[in-house]
């Protein structure tokens, strides 16, 4: 039985997340939030 290269990479990302610190998800989750934040007030001005 073999699983695919998607299934491999899936079971491994959720090995790092486990690994990390909650704290460390949030304030990753919090950033990218502000960053895309960001690009969407660069967007509404540059239009």
């Amino acid at each position: 039985m073999w699983t695919s290269s998607a299934e491999v990479s899936v079971a491994r990302r959720r090995v790092m997340v486990s690994r990390t610190r909650p704290a460390d998800v949030a304030r990753r989750s919090v950033c990218r939030a502000v960053e895309s934040m960001r690009v969407c007030l660069r967007e509404a001005n540059a239009s």
